[in-house]
C-alpha cells in the first residue's frame, strides 16, 4: 500500500471507477428550484394582491422567509452538483493491479490537487473486499420502533496492519488546520480496523453509484468478494462509539495506555485528565466483565 497524487494515478490502467452519482444531485437541486419558482409564481402581479391579502404580517414574513431558506438550499445543492461534474469525483477505482481509493471528499476538489489524498491498494495486498449493511437509525427510540431502510459501506480487508501512514494521512485530513479550506466536513474514508479501510457508499453525503450490489459485481472478476455484514443497531452513534472504545481498550491492555489516551483526546474532544479517567474506566469494565464471564463457565 502507498499514498499518491492523483498526477501519479494511471489513466490506462482504470477499468471502472466508482464516483458520487450525479443524478441524486441534480434531482435534489431540481427540486428545490420547481419549489422556488412555485413560491414566486404566487406572488406575480396580478396574484400578489389576492394572495397576500389573506396572509397577516407573520405569514409574509414567514412566506419570504421560506423563500430565501429553499434559495439557501438551492446555493448548497448547485455547489454539490456542481462538485459532481468535476473530475475529482470519484471514490474507488479498480485497475488490473488492484485498487485506487480517494480519501478527500469531491466535496473538497479545490483541496484535491497535487496532494496525496489517493491510497493504492495492491491486489495481493487484499483479503477480500465486502459490502456492509446498517440500519437507519429511527427517530422514535422505542424498541419497536425498526427503520425498513439500511446505509451501506464498502470494507477492505487487508492481509497486514501496515497502514499507520493512512492513519496518519486521515488525520491529517481531519486537521483542524485544514477547517477553514475545507468546503464541507466530509470525510467518506476511514480505518475501521488496522487492516480494513471502510468507504461510505450511501451514507448522509455520500451516494456512491453504482449500488453496493452492482458494484459488488463488477469487482468480483478481480477481486475476492465476501458476503454482506449486517450490523445489528439501530443507532451508528452507539456502534461507533462501542467499536471506539473496543479500539482504546485493545491498546491500553496491550500496554500502549498513552496512545489509547491521545486517541480519546482527538476522537472524543477530551482534555488529557478526561481522556485518561475513560481510559481508566473501559479497563475496569473489562476486567469486570472478564471476571463475570470467567465466573459463569
Amino acid at each position: 500500500m502507498k499514498i499518491i497524487s492523483a498526477i501519479d494515478l494511471p489513466k490506462n490502467d482504470v477499468i471502472y471507477t466508482f464516483r458520487e452519482s450525479r443524478s441524486v444531485n441534480f434531482f435534489f437541486s431540481s427540486v428545490i428550484v420547481c419549489l422556488i419558482i412555485f413560491l414566486l409564481v404566487l406572488i406575480r402581479p396580478g396574484l400578489s394582491s389576492d394572495v397576500l391579502a389573506n396572509f397577516s404580517t407573520i405569514s409574509i414574513i414567514v412566506f419570504w422567509g421560506v423563500i430565501i431558506a429553499l434559495f439557501i438550499f438551492f446555493i448548497i445543492t448547485a455547489k454539490t452538483l456542481y462538485a459532481s461534474f468535476k473530475k475529482e469525483n470519484w471514490l474507488l477505482k479498480l485497475s488490473r493491479s488492484g485498487l485506487y481509493v480517494k480519501f478527500r471528499s469531491y466535496l473538497n476538489h479545490k483541496l484535491s490537487d497535487p496532494e496525496n489524498c489517493i491510497i493504492y491498494i495492491p491486489s495481493e495486498e487484499i483479503i477480500s473486499v465486502y459490502p456492509v449493511r446498517l440500519r437507519k437509525p429511527v427517530a422514535d427510540t422505542s424498541p419497536d420502533k425498526i427503520s425498513g431502510s439500511y446505509w451501506f459501506f464498502m470494507d477492505i480487508a487487508l492481509n497486514h496492519k501496515e497502514t499507520s501512514l493512512l492513519k496518519e494521512a486521515l488525520m491529517k485530513e481531519k486537521s483542524p488546520q485544514l477547517k477553514h479550506l475545507r468546503a464541507i466536513d466530509h470525510f467518506p474514508v476511514s480505518l475501521f480496523a488496522p487492516n480494513i479501510i471502510r468507504l461510505e457508499w450511501d451514507f448522509y453525503k455520500t451516494h456512491t453509484k453504482p449500488g453496493i450490489d452492482k458494484a459488488i459485481n463488477i469487482l468480483k472478476p478481480y477481486i475476492k468478494v465476501d458476503s454482506e455484514i449486517t450490523i445489528p443497531t439501530k443507532h451508528i452513534e452507539e456502534y461507533e462509539k462501542e467499536m471506539l472504545n473496543k479500539e482504546l481498550i485493545t491498546k491500553a491492555i496491550a500496554g500502549n495506555r498513552l496512545q489509547a489516551i491521545n486517541d480519546a483526546k482527538i476522537k472524543l474532544g477530551f482534555n488529557t485528565t478526561r481522556a485518561s479517567i475513560y481510559i481508566d474506566e473501559l479497563i475496569k469494565k473489562s476486567q469486570n466483565d472478564l471476571a463475570s464471564n470467567i465466573r459463569h463457565n
